[in-house]
């Protein structure tokens, strides 16, 4: 007698089905304050640079967040 088992298949497999894992959508958020900081920095009158590490800072949170609050095992 044989067991059938449905395995899941990574994003964008062969069988065709698309599905976002929470650390793909941790990628995509990542680049947003980054562009966020930049456009306020081009938009605001004065240095632009504050503005960008404002969206640095906000990035790299994300990026702790990721590797040492939920970590992939």
């Amino acid at each position: 007698m044989t067991m059938s088992t449905k395995q899941k298949h990574p994003a964008g497999s062969v069988d065709g089905s698309f599905e976002l894992s929470r650390y793909d959508l941790l990628l995509l958020t990542i680049p947003i304050p980054l562009v966020s900081g930049l456009l306020a920095g081009v938009i605001a009158p004065g240095p632009a640079v504050e503005e960008l590490g404002a969206g640095a800072l906000l990035a790299i949170l994300l990026i702790a967040y990721g590797l040492f609050i939920d970590a992939p095992v």
